[in-house]
């Protein structure tokens, strides 16, 4: 914590840090603190501990299996390029810090674990470099609509005006799940009776060709590879 940090500001973050414990739920159960005389706001670092009592890699996915998304992509990585290039729009950007065990306990209830064939966070690199690191793994191709993939107006207007790609960019509350074609629509209600997943979608499928390769379908109909990006388009603060 810097020297002179607000109290007010303080509480609240406190608060929001067990609002959102509670909401998991997880316990947290220490914590340590160190003033320092630099003007460097506060910086919390943390460390969870838990017991996997059903896995779920993101290496799963078998050809005919559904791909969905828990919500609208690009949120946070486009909010943070917009703050910090002071755009500013009529409808604020925010981000989608969120847990996302909700959503996942909500499909698991509906569909089973077993039929959670893969899941990963579009975190670094975007739904981008998710898509593809799940295709890599599994020796699969991935075809995803660009018409399907949920994005906010906000968002793909601050995202041309920065030439960045949506897809690119980290997303800090959302899931990428692919489960069996059979169970996708029972996935997509579960997901959307939830509080973080009201925006779901299904983006796409998992096919034979292209192993290793994800194909986006654009919105005119052509098809192109869609890569991941070389680099984080938003430079990391820590």
């Amino acid at each position: 914590i810097g020297e002179g940090f607000e109290g007010e500001n303080f509480e609240r973050i406190l608060k929001s840090m067990d609002e959102t414990a509670r909401e998991v739920p997880v316990s947290i159960i220490t914590g340590d603190t160190k003033v320092v005389e630099d003007k460097i706001g506060i910086f919390v670092i943390t460390a969870g501990i838990g017991i996997a009592e059903r896995p779920v890699s993101d290496a799963g996915a078998l050809v005919g299996d559904a791909v969905l998304v828990s919500g609208t992509l690009g949120d946070h990585g486009i909010a943070i390029m917009s703050h910090r290039e002071g755009i500013a729009f009529e409808t604020e950007l925010k981000s989608d810090v969120a847990p996302i065990w909700d959503v996942v306990n909500a499909v698991a209830g509906a569909i089973g674990w077993e039929n959670i064939h893969a899941m990963k966070d579009p975190t670094r690199g975007g739904l981008s470099n998710a898509l593809n690191e799940m295709a890599n793994k599994a020796n699969v191709g991935i075809l995803v609509k660009e018409s399907e993939i949920p994005i906010k107006p906000e968002v793909k207007a601050a995202s041309d005006m920065l030439g960045i790609s949506p897809y690119d960019v980290a997303n800090e509350g959302k899931v990428v799940m692919i489960v069996p074609k059979e169970y996708a629509e029972d996935a997509l209600k579960a997901m959307r009776r939830t509080k973080h997943g009201k925006d779901a979608a299904i983006i796409g499928e998992v096919m034979e060709k292209y192993r290793g390769k994800v194909i986006l379908e654009t919105g005119i109909g052509g098809k192109r590879f869609l890569e991941p990006p070389l680099g984080d388009p938003v430079p990391r603060v820590c």
